[in-house]
């Protein structure tokens, strides 16, 4: 990692910054000899200490990985016609990581899908409700926002509130700001 550091920078990657720090600790201890090391009993508070970093790594790393799981084990279920345990796993992917975008755009897929099969109007309003949560994740990613213009466009009939002609414009307009050459952007405006 030193070596790639000298061309590039690693460090911005979670894991590389963890187990480069890692490596570090365990050189300074070797490096360091016994004499080095604390007396361990004359720190009683290290257990709790370890079980509390323990706990937060745990955390931290875990709910993630548990989204990840949860999104691809939703969309698995989407593509075997599974509906109502698609249903369940993004949800839990969504709730479970409501800070990245993707979770909120696959159950919005999902959700978008379901109202175009059965015209279900529960179906279209957590179709625009997913997308809408997915672009206030993600301010910069586009794909929430022409989802939500096309559940918004395609299923008038069948939300409560639909957005009118002049929101549409200026979430068109909005989209084609962020990503001009996005061929998405460019049918949907062509719409």
């Amino acid at each position: 990692m030193s070596v790639h550091a000298m061309v590039d920078f690693p460090f911005y990657v979670p894991a590389c910054l963890l187990l480069y720090g890692a490596w570090l600790g365990v050189l300074e201890r070797r490096l360091g000899g016994p004499e080095a090391l604390p007396n361990r009993g004359s720190m009683p508070w290290r257990r709790p200490l370890r079980a509390a970093a323990l706990a937060i790594a745990a955390v931290i790393l875990l709910r993630p990985l548990a989204a990840e799981v949860a999104a691809a084990w939703g969309l698995r279920k989407s593509a075997a016609g599974e509906a109502q345990s698609a249903a369940i796993w993004l949800g839990a992917a969504q709730r479970l990581d409501a800070a990245e975008w993707r979770y909120h755009w696959y159950a919005g897929q999902f959700w978008d899908a379901q109202a175009a099969q059965s015209g279900n109007r529960e179906a279209a309003r957590l179709a625009a409700g997913a997308y809408a949560a997915g672009f206030a994740a993600n301010s910069l990613e586009v794909r929430n926002l022409l989802g939500q213009i096309s559940v918004h466009r395609r299923h008038r009939n069948l939300l409560d509130s639909p957005a009118d002609p002049r929101t549409l414009q200026a979430w068109l307009a909005q989209a084609a700001a962020l990503a001009p050459l996005n061929p998405a952007v460019r049918r949907e405006i062509a719409r």
